[in-house]
Formats: structure tokens, C-alpha cells, sequence
């Protein structure tokens, strides 16, 4: 890989790191518990709930982008 590329590289896994962490943090904090715990139901269903929260997010954002980009008349 090019220098760039990984410096690219480098400066995208520390954005995930800082951000995984955060959200780690907050999640326990808020929810109480222990994610370790948690039943592979329970794991499955929470994320089932976080990726269509997600999707609408998505969907929300495509279409709000779509409608800057349509022609005006």
C-alpha cells in the first residue's frame, strides 16, 4: 500500500477504536448489565434492533440526498 493509504489506514482505526469505545461506555452505563452475560438470543435481538435503526437512518439520509440532487424547476 501507498504511504498515503496507510496513514488513511491508520487514521480510520483510530476513529474506530475512539468510537467503539465511547459507545461501549455509554451502552453500559445506560443499560446496566453486563454484555457478557447476555444470551445469544438477547445478543441477536438487540442487534436485529441497532441495524434497523441503522437502515432508517439509511434510508432517511439517501432520500434527503436524492432530493438535493433532483433537477429544479
Amino acid at each position: 500500500m501507498t504511504l498515503e493509504q496507510e496513514a488513511h489506514l491508520a487514521e480510520t482505526q483510530a476513529q474506530i477504536q475512539a468510537l467503539v469505545e465511547s459507545k461501549y461506555r455509554d451502552g453500559a452505563s445506560k443499560h446496566g448489565g453486563d454484555l457478557l452475560t447476555y444470551g445469544t438470543l438477547t445478543l441477536i435481538d438487540n442487534a436485529i434492533e441497532e441495524n434497523l435503526d441503522a437502515l432508517v437512518y439509511l434510508l432517511r439520509a439517501k432520500s434527503v440526498l436524492q432530493a438535493s440532487q433532483e433537477p429544479r424547476q
